[in-house]
């Protein structure tokens, strides 16, 4: 008999053992832990009150189950990034979406303030806050944005949807609404462009180039005061670049046209102007730079500046004379009346040189009737191509323009007669003024 007590004893000890097993692998394997704790996340957020119990006694049940414990982290946050995910919606106006926001982060930081303290997902609050506040920035910008463009001020509703963020529910429907403010603004641009352009086949060329300026200084100043960035408009930027190159080639042409009447300084002007014109906006401006450096090239050089030789004293270099009429000449060749017979100065050409222009006057000191100066000759590579003659007080002033191409040495010459020869050497008589040597 009392060996089948024993039995009995062991068969409810076993029993039992089952039983505890049979609940531990419930708990352990089969309990549906993510199911409940699914479940009573969505209760606590759809209910007014904020109780999370249920919520903590799951998760106390599996503190000392590290594999379980992640995986509760993992579906904490997967519920509040949906819930996120819920909130990037549609709304109907900024009073709904501040209605839905602060519901949100009223929820989420109940539930990350109280929820067990070992829970890891508590760490992760201020950006989950952030998030939903970034996602409510952005949608206040588009519904602003949207009252803007259904009132047809496409510039304040551009400034509002450009801050409408990538993974906001309306960034779509923003790109659209962009190219549509774009449209608008550029449709303005281009059809202002295009009453500004009044050019016709009778306008000149100085006419023409006032015309493209203004459209220029129009589209830089669209740029500058609009809240868009025209430079992301290919229509724009199409208006732009055609203005620029049609000034560039103006400035060219006009430029072309002062040199066909040699007149080099006009033209590296005109071309400095256009320059400075453009790179205010940092526009390449290449072509009419170097068309400038090479007419700088073509621009004629005083005579005085080249490598001369000297033959007597009676012939100098000298700044600001005057002659008998008070033209004041900025550099020139100055010839005295004195003692010497003859005197000369031999300039280096190295064929270089096309022209020489200057003008050969008298001074004041040429006073006396009657009575021969001199004379001045001009010798290229030992050619005459000048002769005063005897100048007196009746020479009026010659105004040269001489051929001095493939020239080697250029000479000019003073000569007077023994019976007018001055006892020193000290009066101004004569003027070479200005003496340029032009390349083209």
């Amino acid at each position: 008999m009392k060996e089948s007590n024993k039995i009995y004893i062991y068969i409810g000890i076993i029993i039992v053992a089952i039983a505890i097993i049979t609940l531990i692998l419930f708990n352990t394997i089969f309990y549906d832990y993510k199911g409940r704790l699914s479940s009573y996340l969505n209760t606590y957020y759809s209910s007014e009150s904020n109780n999370i119990d249920d919520i903590n006694t799951l998760i106390n049940r599996y503190k000392n189950n590290t594999n379980r414990t992640n995986s509760i982290n993992e579906l904490i946050d997967d519920f509040i990034n949906n819930k996120i995910g819920e909130y990037n919606t549609n709304y109907s106006s900024v009073s709904d979406l501040d209605t839905s926001k602060n519901r949100l982060i009223d929820k989420i930081d109940f539930l990350l303030n109280n929820i067990v303290d070992y829970i890891e997902v508590r760490n992760d609050k201020n950006s989950y806050v952030k998030a939903i506040n970034n996602l409510y920035e952005s949608k206040v910008y588009y519904l602003n944005g949207l009252d803007y463009f259904n009132n047809k001020d496409f510039n304040e509703a551009y400034e509002s949807f450009k801050n409408v963020i990538s993974n906001d529910f309306y960034f779509e429907d923003t790109t659209n609404k962009i190219d549509a403010c774009f449209d608008s603004e550029v449709n303005e641009i281009s059809n202002e462009v295009n009453n500004l352009n009044v050019i016709t086949d009778e306008t000149s060329i100085d006419e023409k180039l006032s015309i493209y300026k203004n459209i220029f200084e129009y589209l830089i100043n669209k740029k500058n005061n609009t809240k868009f960035d025209l430079t992301k408009s290919k229509t724009y930027t199409n208006l732009f670049n055609d203005v620029v190159n049609n000034i560039k080639n103006t400035y060219i042409d006009i430029a072309k046209s002062l040199v066909l009447d040699s007149n080099y300084t006009d033209a590296i002007d005109k071309l400095s102007e256009g320059a400075t014109l453009l790179t205010k906006e940092e526009i390449d401006v290449t072509s009419l730079i170097t068309l400038e450096d090479e007419y700088k090239k073509m621009l004629p050089v005083s005579l005085t500046s080249v490598e001369k030789s000297f033959d007597g004293s009676l012939i100098k270099e000298e700044l600001a004379i005057f002659d008998k009429d008070n033209k004041n000449y900025a550099r020139a060749l100055t010839i005295t009346k004195g003692i010497e017979k003859k005197s000369s100065v031999t300039y280096n050409l190295n064929k270089e040189y096309k022209f020489l222009s200057t003008s050969v006057a008298i001074t004041k000191e040429v006073s006396e009737k009657n009575k021969y100066y001199g004379r001045i000759k001009i010798y290229a590579d030992d050619k005459e191509i000048y002769n005063s003659r005897d100048i007196s007080i009746n020479f009026q002033t010659n105004i040269l323009k001489l051929d001095i191409s493939d020239v080697n040495s250029l000479k000019i010459e003073y000569n007077i007669s023994n019976n007018y020869l001055s006892s020193k050497n000290d009066i101004v008589v004569f003027v070479l003024g200005n003496p340029m040597l032009e390349k083209y």
